[in-house]
């Protein structure tokens, strides 16, 4: 399921890369404020392809499309809300 999501980057975080099992990966993550109700809230965010932020900052207001995918290891479960796109 797809989301959406409007706010304002609060701080982006530099690049991150790494080998895995599937070999050579890139990711850069966000956050992003945004209001629920009267609530002032902040939601963490992954790009897997980091490209995606190019030419957006810190401070601009901008519409996120996102996925949370979770996953199982040693009977914890991890979550990760991937953006997708922004605008």
């Amino acid at each position: 399921m797809i989301n959406t999501i409007k706010g304002v980057i609060a701080k982006i975080y530099p690049k991150e890369s790494g080998t895995g099992k599937y070999g050579a990966w890139t990711k850069q993550s966000f956050v992003i404020e945004f209001k629920d109700g009267d609530k002032d809230r902040e939601l963490h965010l992954t790009c897997m392809k980091p490209d995606i932020l190019k030419g957006f900052g810190e401070g601009e207001t901008v519409t996120v499309n996102y996925k949370v995918d979770s996953r199982e290891y040693n009977n914890r479960y991890y979550h990760n809300v991937n953006c997708i796109k922004i605008s």
